[in-house]
């Protein structure tokens, strides 16, 4: 099992001690440029918000790069059909002269030109690098996975990731189906199929009950019993990360393809238990506008320690309005 942890660029010193500690021989800290860049209430603050994670990745990489210099690192940029992803490519440019990088994750593939497109661009950067690992996370990625597959396999990405997050959002899902819904593996176990069809290993989506690590091992295990390959797992924080580094080395002993747990054997949802779908899209909307700060774009459930990310709250925020009374 591979372990991609995704770390919010910020401060050099302070994004380079956090890379340092979840240093990992499974793991590749991958420094966000997208979502954790994100102001969902503010366009315009989410801009300077990019702009300054890009100089600060330049400056991490100069400053830093004998601290990070053995650890398996990555990026995470914008849509490569945007400005925002251009410019991600212009920083990786300057930070690649001082710092090697194994994975740059492309976000919002949705055809095979698209990442072709990413694959020039970080060429023309002069941006090394092992593999591209794409981001197929919307309703028109998903309708176009075998060309995205194909364009994959012909320059040797390795792994792809299914952006379940995004994909309910963007299909106006909610409440989100979870590992404990039967829906969200009906749904990901053909995405994973076609994956490994076309020699590629499967890597999910974070897992948002940061404070439930029995549910966070029933998922890997389960997804072990699912994938024929090497799979990864996206974390969030460094308990979630040590973890999954854990975990990698017991599932690398067990046999892959294993029979699959039933979906409720998985994990139960813990935010979303007995809640309706009213009540919880209130509870989610309450909980992200009460707490949320400006260094980062996600909010921590103080009581159940969830991770509410701007995606589960936009989502909220649209089923309440279109409800008749709103």
């Amino acid at each position: 099992m591979r372990v991609l942890q995704f770390l919010t660029v910020r401060t050099p010193g302070a994004t380079a001690r956090l890379a340092r500690l979840g240093a990992h021989p499974a793991v590749t800290t991958v420094f966000d440029l997208e979502d954790g860049l994100w102001d969902p209430l503010d366009a315009a603050r989410t801009t300077d918000l990019k702009e300054e994670g890009r100089v600060h990745l330049a400056e991490l990489a100069r400053s830093h790069a004998g601290m990070l210099e053995s650890s398996s690192l990555g990026v995470r940029i914008n849509r490569i059909s945007g400005l925002e992803g251009h410019r991600d490519l212009d920083a990786l440019g300057r930070a690649a002269r001082h710092l090697a990088f194994d994975e740059i994750v492309a976000t919002k593939i949705e055809s095979g030109r698209d990442l072709d497109e990413v694959a020039a661009g970080l060429r023309a950067a002069g941006v090394g690098y092992r593999t591209i690992v794409p981001i197929v996370e919307t309703r028109a990625g998903i309708g176009a996975l075998d060309e995205i597959l194909e364009a994959a396999r012909r320059l040797g990405v390795r792994w792809l990731v299914y952006g379940h997050f995004d994909f309910a959002l963007d299909a106006g899902l909610w409440p989100f189906p979870g590992p404990a819904d039967l829906e969200y593996w009906s749904r990901l176990k053909p995405i994973i199929a076609a994956t490994e069809a076309a020699g590629m290993g499967h890597v999910h989506p974070p897992f948002f009950a940061l404070g439930d690590p029995l549910a966070f091992e029933r998922l890997a295990r389960g997804l072990a019993g699912v994938c024929g390959r090497e799979f990864g797992m996206i974390t969030i924080g460094r308990s979630q990360t040590a973890l999954a580094a854990a975990l990698a080395r017991d599932i690398a002993g067990e046999t892959a393809g294993a029979e699959t747990p039933g979906a409720e054997q998985l994990v139960a949802r813990p935010s979303a238990a007995g809640l309706s779908p009213v009540a919880l899209a209130t509870r989610i909307v309450a909980l992200y506008t009460a707490n949320r700060r400006d260094d980062v774009s996600f909010v921590i459930d103080p009581v159940g320690g969830d991770f509410i990310s701007p995606h589960l709250f936009l989502a909220a925020r649209a089923y309440l309005s279109r409800l008749p009374d709103a």
